[in-house]
């Protein structure tokens, strides 16, 4: 009897025992295999940083740091969508995207190694000029000497040149049409007009005796005769439309008796 009672209270103890063991192995195994608690892990702060960021484009940063920003944020963008995530990865996650915002640079701008600023289009008025080189452009070289014509010449040129550029300042404009204005006033005819007849410039239809010299007597007789002659056909031009040929002859030969009287009675007073 006594033999049996120990042999239960042996079994009971194995029993215990591996009870006690396998518990032990199952609590074990828990903590081992067992995730965060889901709800526990804070993604607000990597959710804020990605949300800042989402909207940056790569134009205007170094493509050494733009691809490590960019890798950083798809990092960011995949912790927010792992519902296992650990806080651990979440603030890693939120540290490397913060961090590598803040490594971005800019791409540096060279400078243009021959900067010239160009004229506004369209600012400089070409119309004066314009209207001047339109009223000279058909003006020929005919009748006028060849360096007031060369200086004339090259001033409308340089005209036709700056209205064709678009570019052309309004300095420009405005010396090019000084220069073409005094070109044109400058032109000097090859040959001067002869003077006005009667005029202190000559003696050319002079009816003027110069007395004091009776050899020239015949020679002035016949100028004479010959402007006084002109003088009459020219009063009576008009008429000779409606007067006859003959009495106008008749005329003519009066006024030149009467004028060669005149002349000779001077010519004796003057011997």
């Amino acid at each position: 009897m006594a033999s049996a009672e120990n042999a239960d209270a042996n079994d009971v103890e194995i029993m215990k025992r591996e009870l006690s063991k396998a518990m032990t192995s199952l609590i074990l195994e828990h903590n081992v295999t067992s995730d965060p608690e889901p709800g526990k892990v804070d993604k607000s702060k990597l959710q804020e940083l990605y949300n800042k960021y989402k909207g940056i484009k790569a134009d205007g940063y170094t493509a050494e740091s733009w691809t490590a920003f960019a890798e950083a944020r798809t990092e960011a963008e995949t912790v927010l969508a792992n519902e296992k995530a650990t806080q651990e990865r979440v603030d890693k996650a939120a540290e490397n995207l913060e961090k590598a915002f803040k490594s971005l640079k800019k791409e540096e701008t060279k400078p243009d190694p021959d900067p010239t600023p160009d004229p506004d289009p369209g600012a400089a008025d070409v119309s004066g000029l314009k209207n001047l080189y339109e009223a000279y452009k058909d003006i020929k070289s005919d009748g006028y000497t060849a360096e007031s014509w060369a200086a004339f010449d090259k001033a409308r040129a340089e005209a036709e040149k700056i209205l064709a550029n678009p570019n052309a300042t309004q300095d420009d404009v405005n010396a090019a049409k000084a220069a073409l204005e005094a070109a044109y006033k400058g032109l000097v005819p090859k040959t001067q007009p002869n003077p006005t007849p009667g005029g202190n410039g000559g003696n050319v239809g002079s009816t003027a005796v110069v007395t004091g010299d009776s050899a020239n007597i015949p020679g002035y007789l016949t100028v004479l005769l010959a402007a006084g002659g002109i003088a009459v056909v020219a009063e009576t031009a008009e008429a000779m439309e409606t007067v006859e040929i003959a009495e106008a002859m008749e005329a003519t030969e009066t006024a030149a008796m009467q004028l060669l009287l005149q002349v000779t009675a001077q010519t004796s007073q003057d011997i």
